[in-house]
C-alpha cells in the first residue's frame, strides 16, 4: 500500500484514490479539502479579469499551488 500525504497541509491522506479523495495537479499531491481551497482562490483572482484568458488562469493557477505547497 502506498502512502499519500497532501502537499499543501502535510496530512496523510487514507484509502488514497487518485481523483476520489486526493488530486495531482502540476505534480503536487492535494487532499479534498486543499484542492478546494485551491480552485477555490484560483476562481475569486480570476473573477475580475475580462475577457477570460487561459494562459493567465494557468499562470495563476501555478502561482497559487507553489504558495500554497511552499514550506
Amino acid at each position: 500500500m502506498t502512502s499519500i500525504r497532501c502537499d499543501s497541509c502535510r496530512k496523510d491522506i487514507r484509502d488514497a484514490r487518485k481523483d476520489v479523495n486526493y488530486y495531482v495537479i502540476l505534480g503536487r499531491d492535494l487532499c479534498e479539502p486543499c484542492n478546494e481551497k485551491l480552485y477555490l482562490n484560483v476562481s475569486k483572482g480570476m473573477a475580475n479579469r475580462k475577457p477570460f484568458r487561459y494562459g493567465e488562469y494557468q499562470t495563476l493557477l501555478h502561482k497559487t499551488i507553489v504558495k500554497m505547497t511552499a514550506g
